[in-house]
């Protein structure tokens, strides 16, 4: 296992190395917010409330930031049982 790391290491760099900066820009913002998310409160904050997007709040940066907000692991749940149901 050890003898494969330092080729991913350099197929990782070489890709990002290979990505442009607008690229690069939305894969740091996504991370960056994913982190964020998992802080006290951010998809109150940060996602939309449609409340709060008229007078008096105007809190109108929830609008761009709802998207990159996740509250789950990866995004990933199960499906609810009721799904399944016919």
């Amino acid at each position: 296992m050890n003898r494969y790391l330092p080729v991913a290491r350099q197929h990782f760099f070489s890709a990002l190395a290979s990505t442009s900066v607008v690229v690069k820009s939305i894969c740091a913002t996504v991370i960056l917010m994913y982190l964020l998310s998992w802080a006290a409160n951010t998809p109150y904050l940060l996602g939309v409330t449609p409340g709060f997007l008229f007078p008096p709040n105007f809190w109108i940066w929830t609008l761009l930031t709802h998207a990159v907000v996740d509250d789950m692991m990866l995004g990933l749940h199960p499906p609810s049982p009721s799904a399944y149901q016919a």
